[in-house]
């Protein structure tokens, strides 16, 4: 994090870096089967050998039944990275968790986070998570991947507007 002093001018990297990135869907993205593609508005570039801290507020939901429910990962440049709590929606559907603050996973350099599987209803539902992210020598982008977890036919997953990523350098 960096430290400021009295009389000093800040640059716009350094303030981003301090107070933190935060990216918001703007409009709402419905997928129909269950191949994890990219958010349309879910992703922050990330700087080499920086740690950050971050969380995430998914809402979603499907346009009919529940069969379909919601899968995520987050994708990064070779890095370390453990999940803090993940709080997801429980008794939705078979999808949802059994336990409401999932915590602990930690994922080795290189790979990716495990693609969590979340339950999902009509009705829009939130799942939110933190994490850190240890980034190693080579920067890239932080992005969000989801689809439906059991491809339905005819049925959308959407990814509601208003979820947001956040990190910000520790």
């Amino acid at each position: 994090m960096p430290q400021f002093t009295a009389g000093q001018v800040l640059t716009a990297d350094a303030l981003n870096r301090a107070v933190g990135l935060r990216r918001v869907k703007t409009a709402d993205e419905s997928v129909g089967n269950d191949t994890l593609q990219n958010d349309d508005h879910l992703s922050i570039a990330v700087a080499a050998s920086i740690t950050y801290i971050g969380e995430m507020r998914l809402y979603y939901n499907v346009s009919a039944g529940t069969a379909a429910d919601m899968k995520f990962r987050l994708t990064f440049p070779s890095s370390d990275f453990t999940w803090g709590q993940l709080r997801i929606p429980t008794s939705v559907s078979s999808g949802a968790g059994t336990s409401v603050d999932y915590g602990g996973e930690t994922v080795a350099a290189g790979t990716n986070s495990a693609t969590i599987g979340v339950g999902a209803g009509t009705g829009v539902l939130c799942a939110i998570a933190s994490f850190t992210l240890f980034v190693g020598g080579s920067g890239g982008t932080l992005q969000l991947q989801w689809a439906q977890n059991t491809n339905t036919g005819g049925v959308n997953t959407v990814m509601r507007k208003g979820s947001s990523l956040w990190i910000a350098e520790v």
